[in-house]
């Protein structure tokens, strides 16, 4: 679970009360949530704007795939418009979801379904 805006958050004291509030909404009921084992939290604080805590949310789902042995094929097209984010995003802390999308319609993923 991704939480985000976190640098609008005030103090520790905050995430504590909505990591408590989460925890009593999942219990046991969703063993698919992957926790944040380093902070020791249900969540993971994020700030896209900010660039907070990307990273490590980046690096546990990447290591959860690769310890999940899946080996889902990934479609060609998605590889292609991963590639023009990166591209685009040097010098940007973020894109608008209309340069995804565009960039998304230029890989060739013809509709929003699709992208």
């Amino acid at each position: 679970i991704a939480g985000t805006f976190f640098a609008n958050i005030q103090n520790s004291e905050e995430v504590l009360v909505i990591d408590g509030l989460l925890k009593g909404l999942t219990k046991t009921n969703f063993p698919q949530i992957v926790g944040n084992a380093e902070d020791n939290l249900m969540f993971f604080p994020i700030d896209h704007k900010e660039v907070i805590g990307i990273s490590q949310l980046r690096n546990i789902v990447e290591a959860t795939i690769y310890n999940s042995g899946s080996s889902e094929e990934v479609p060609l097209k998605w590889i292609a418009l991963l590639d023009e984010i990166v591209k685009k995003k040097k010098g940007n802390a973020y894109l608008t979801l209309t340069q995804v999308r565009n960039l998304g319609l230029s890989a060739g993923l013809s509709s929003i379904e699709e992208q």
